[in-house]
């Protein structure tokens, strides 16, 4: 293949004398760049913002994944299955940096305007555990999830 882009690149080369060595070394750093864009670009998964919005994305397009996804569809994950994020997941995941700000208070808190992205996606990959732990509870052991299920109403 390079054999091939020097030989059109030389063809439409103004002055046709043949190649020196000078005159391949000041063409080789063209050539190889050339080669490693087109491989890039060959190469580079497509995902489009608009092909991946919402949670069913994820199945219809193999290239989405959570980390496509913008944070309010990450969000809509866990409230689907009726979990809020600030008040079920956010503390449950971030619970050791709770007790560290407890001993330390110059440390500020990890207020929703402080989460990134990547916090969003942690949050919802949480969340599909959990509703996947909780499909095969009532599957596997339905009494045991019955048994859940009255212990977190009495609460």
């Amino acid at each position: 293949y390079s054999d091939h882009c020097a030989s059109l690149l030389l063809s439409h080369h103004p002055i046709q004398q043949p190649l020196t060595h000078f005159t391949m070394i000041r063409i080789l750093p063209l050539l190889t760049t050339t080669l490693l864009l087109l491989l890039l670009v060959n190469n580079t998964p497509a995902v489009q913002a608009a092909d991946c919005t919402t949670e069913d994305d994820l199945e219809k397009n193999e290239e989405c994944t959570l980390e496509n996804l913008p944070s309010t569809a990450l969000e809509s994950i866990c409230s689907r299955i009726g979990l809020d994020l600030e008040m079920h997941v956010f503390p449950y995941l971030f619970e050791e940096e709770e007790e560290e700000r407890e001993e330390s208070p110059a440390v500020t808190s990890y207020t929703k305007r402080d989460r990134s992205h990547a916090d969003y996606v942690l949050a919802a990959k949480e969340c599909l555990s959990i509703e996947e732990e909780t499909e095969r509870m009532m599957t596997e052991d339905p009494e045991a999830m019955a048994e859940l299920e009255r212990a977190m109403l009495a609460e």
